[in-house]
């Protein structure tokens, strides 16, 4: 299903405020699609590879409290799971709304235990997220998930 998506950074950020709120955890595979200028997409993706997530694809969500993000590397049709996430629905640190929200363990490489992504659902197949430091969500970054099954 083809959706019209904000690439706008600041954009992206305002949709995730007006979208109602998420009551039901995910299930499926979804791929990460960027969002903000071109530089930013660019920062965003590689800089990724230095903590970790290079070849990042996406999430897989399990319909209950267990995630994880999937990799794979260009080329290949296999996709690596890496990472599991603890995924709950709890009050959003952007706007005190309910969101899904995604944190890693805490022995999980640095610096993935201190960031929170937050999500919600535009439609059926397609999540937008904003990860930010959890000390520091005035800062978050946007991103979608669109589902890929």
């Amino acid at each position: 299903m083809k959706t019209n998506i904000s690439m706008n950074f600041f954009t992206s950020i305002k949709l995730y405020k007006d979208l109602a709120k998420s009551e039901t955890l995910p299930q499926g595979t979804f791929e990460v699609q960027w969002t903000g200028p071109r530089w930013f997409q660019f920062v965003a993706k590689h800089g990724l590879g230095l903590l970790g997530f290079k070849y990042w694809f996406g999430k897989e969500f399990f319909g209950n409290e267990d995630a994880t993000n999937l990799f794979k590397i260009p080329g290949s049709i296999t996709k690596l799971r890496k990472y599991p996430m603890s995924v709950k629905i709890g009050v959003s640190r952007i706007d005190g709304n309910t969101s899904i929200q995604v944190s890693y363990p805490q022995s999980t490489r640095f610096p993935w235990p201190y960031v929170i992504d937050e999500f919600r659902s535009v439609n059926d197949d397609v999540l937008i997220g904003l990860s930010y430091l959890k000390w520091a969500p005035i800062f978050p970054m946007p991103f979608y998930l669109m589902r890929k099954e």
